[in-house]
């Protein structure tokens, strides 16, 4: 045993080894007892050095930078040299990620699917779109929100490039239909869209009044998000452009009535750019479809007549527009627009030899929107009001039925405070009198042969008010004047309402009526002196 520990010390000798003394280790919290060694100050050649390190470091920095941007640039080179086989091979995964429970999944799924299609040339769209509609058509009813909304915009997206859509409408006009779940029906009888069967089934028995507590609570809507909502009815109008474009207007054939009664429920929605968004999606179907609009023209005329009074000032100039096309859609077995039923509603109209029965039992007030909208405070609600006015006056092939109703809007586009649609106004007025004057020789003829153009005590010189240059032709002087007799006594009347602005149409009527027809009635002379 002692043999071995001098061994063990010989080798220990031999080695230099020195015993290890143990310490405890000190607590984090202890003050350490080394004493701090000061810094030396930095020589001018110690802080160049320092500064030449950290100028190395930051340009390092900035090549990593450069390096990753380059990455990003070459993933996206890469992305659009891929074809479309490679796409859905590389991201096929993602594509069954779309079923998957987990929503987290189907988010990171459906973002990744949507920086794909960004980034894909719009040449291979039309062959990823195949293979992507079906999971993003189910994506439509999923709880998440973003999910929703990300694959309703890739549909439109692909709808956008898309050239044959006939193998696609069968699965996406119920997929849209469903979501939106319109609740709105066609009654042809009354000519007006229903949403409460309540209510269809008592006006079928006779009642007149129907209580609130029979008819039941305000419904939400079936998609809660209006931002959805609004990109599902851009989806639509989209749909609809596409098609008139490629001239495949007849694939619709099957799914009208289902796109009109959700048009009707975007009308109806409190959002104001769901509303307006409607409004412009049937503008196109009115041009394109008049075979099929025609039956539906009234009804969808009555169901936008509400948005005229909105508080919004863009969504009464988008139901404005959409009203005139619908009025104007030709219905040419009658030789007539298919929508003029409905001006009686607009301007409040009711024959003095027909009473609703309705009227018995309960009140009925009618409201003339036009009057309202002559009113309006804001120039471009009056521009596209005034311009309705007009295109009907001119090209409806039944106007001549509508000319006593209308024509007071007319003579008051005249008086406009604004310059633009005063001028728009007398343009309009000399074309309507040009037209008379072809349409109807022997009433001018005579006058023209025998030079005789009003009265001897007319004083001819004297300056015409603005925005009157000069005189009016005979052929509009005429116009006017045959057309006005209806309603001039009742602009008279008007005149001495006590309310104040209730006065200043008629005055601007009766200035634009006196300018331009140049009439000595005795009956108008004799009611303008009683006033």
């Amino acid at each position: 045993m002692s043999s071995m520990d001098e061994v063990w010390a010989a080798m220990k000798r031999e080695n230099d080894v020195r015993p290890v003394a143990f310490r405890a280790k000190p607590p984090k919290d202890a003050p350490s007892t080394k004493a701090k060694k000061a810094k030396k100050p930095l020589t001018a050649m110690a802080m160049a050095k320092e500064d030449a390190a950290r100028s190395i470091e930051v340009t390092t920095a900035d090549e990593t930078s450069r390096d990753g941007d380059l990455d990003e640039l070459g993933d996206d080179v890469a992305a659009m040299t891929l074809t479309a086989d490679d796409i859905l091979i590389k991201h096929q995964r993602d594509l069954n990620c779309l079923s998957d429970e987990q929503q987290g999944v189907r988010k990171r799924a459906i973002s990744v699917l949507s920086a794909v299609v960004a980034a894909a040339p719009p040449s291979i769209l039309p062959a990823l779109f195949p293979s992507f509609a079906k999971p993003l058509f189910k994506r439509f009813n999923d709880p998440v929100e973003k999910v929703r909304d990300t694959s309703i915009q890739l549909t439109t997206t692909f709808l956008l490039h898309h050239d044959n859509l006939l193998p696609i409408l069968p699965y996406l006009m119920p997929a849209v239909v469903t979501r939106l779940g319109s609740p709105w029906s066609f009654d042809e009888k009354l000519q007006v869209f229903i949403a409460s069967e309540t209510l269809r089934a008592a006006h079928e028995r006779g009642r007149i009044f129907v209580p609130e507590a029979d008819v039941g609570p305000y419904k939400k809507p079936r998609e809660p998000s209006e931002e959805v909502r609004g990109h599902l009815i851009t989806l639509l109008h989209t749909l609809l452009e596409v098609l008139f474009a490629q001239q495949a207007s007849s694939l619709l054939n099957a799914y009208v009535y289902d796109i009109l009664c959700v048009l009707v429920l975007g009308v109806h929605d409190h959002c104001p750019d769901v509303a307006i968004r409607s409004c412009d999606a049937l503008v196109p179907l009115s041009h394109n479809m008049v075979s099929v609009l025609k039956h539906f023209s009234v009804a969808l005329v009555r169901a936008c007549k509400h948005l005229l009074e909105h508080r919004m000032a863009r969504v009464r100039v988008a139901a404005m527009r959409c009203i005139r096309d619908l009025v104007m859609v030709p219905n040419v077995e009658k030789c007539k627009g298919s929508g003029t039923e409905a001006i009686a509603d607009l301007v409040a109209y009711q024959d003095e030899n027909i009473i609703p029965v309705s009227a018995f039992y309960t009140h009925e007030v009618k409201v003339n929107v036009f009057a309202k909208l002559d009113q309006d405070a804001n120039v471009s609600v009056r521009r596209a009001f005034y311009e309705t006015i007009m295109a009907w006056l001119t090209h409806l092939p039944d106007r001549y039925d509508h000319e006593p109703r209308l024509m007071p809007y007319l003579l008051s586009a005249v008086a406009d405070e604004c310059a633009e649609i005063s001028q728009l106004a007398m343009a309009t007025i000399e074309a309507l009198g040009k037209r008379y004057a072809l349409e109807h020789p022997d009433d001018v003829i005579e006058r023209t042969q025998y030079a005789v153009d009003g009265s001897a005590f007319c004083n001819f010189e004297a300056p015409y008010p603005s925005p009157f240059p000069g005189r009016p032709s005979l052929g509009t002087r005429l116009y006017i004047r045959g057309r006005c007799r209806r309603f001039i006594n009742t602009l008279l009347r008007e005149l001495s309402h006590w309310q104040g602005p209730s006065g200043c149409m008629p005055r601007d009527c009766c200035c634009a009526f006196s300018s331009t027809a140049k009439t000595r009635s005795r009956s108008t002379c004799t009611t303008w002196w009683r006033i």
